[in-house]
């Protein structure tokens, strides 16, 4: 169960991680939302920090840790580029409803590697497959 309690924390991450990537990348940066930004900042370097930091102290054990980032890796951009799609949506308000915001491909990407929906969601089910195996292994 902590297994899936920290993979759970760790893609909470990743989402916050989607957040605050479009605010940054919209250029738009404190007039992105009438909130402020720092809030998610913060919030996405706290999660992050008491993810790995707990993860290490409570559960050291390098097939513990290794499952665990076997099964982020393949699930982060599921997260990350949803929630990156769906917030730059909103910042720049293009009317997308959310399921077409998040199954957008970002246009304005600077990654290497861009993945499309389809790709996005086969690394997703590849991801909670080594995640179901790490929670059947330990």
């Amino acid at each position: 169960m902590i297994f899936i309690a920290f993979f759970s924390l760790i893609i909470a991450g990743a989402i916050l991680r989607g957040i605050t990537d479009a605010i940054l990348y919209s250029r738009k940066g404190a007039d992105a939302f009438p909130w402020n930004e720092h809030i998610v900042l913060t919030i996405d370097t706290i999660v992050i920090c008491v993810g790995f930091a707990a993860g290490t102290l409570l559960e050291f054990n390098w097939v513990f840790l290794g499952f665990l980032a076997a099964a982020f890796w393949p699930s982060f951009s599921f997260f990350h580029n949803g929630v990156y799609n769906v917030t730059k949506n909103a910042i720049f308000k293009t009317g997308m409803s959310f399921f077409e915001a998040w199954t957008d491909t970002s246009k304005t990407s600077t990654a290497k590697h861009k993945f499309d929906f389809k790709s996005r969601l086969y690394l997703l089910l590849f991801g909670l497959l080594i995640l179901t195996i790490g929670h059947i292994v330990l």
